[in-house]
């Protein structure tokens, strides 16, 4: 199990750290149009005419990206934890 462990993170680590290091990124773009359609106006902001309304929605939004990357970083745990449960 270990092995086949370590044969998963030499051969998808790198491909994932890649990925979840554009996270940041893509959040802080997330919140510029929050942000910018809000100052603007916008229909999809009119919701967002009290100022806190679109900082909710992002704070939002940003709590379910980073519950999904604990998905991810998780998955090899439950696998070893199913794997030695089914001993």
């Amino acid at each position: 199990l270990a092995a086949v462990d370590a044969i998963m993170e030499r051969s998808l680590g790198t491909r994932e750290r890649s990925l979840l290091a554009s996270v940041p990124a893509l959040l802080g773009a997330h919140f510029e149009r929050l942000r910018a359609a809000q100052a603007a106006g916008e229909p999809e902001a009119a919701t967002a005419t009290p100022t806190g309304v679109w900082l909710d929605r992002f704070c939002k939004d940003r709590q379910s990206v980073l519950l999904a990357e604990l998905e991810v970083r998780f998955q090899p745990v439950e696998g070893l934890l199913a794997a030695l449960r089914a001993r």
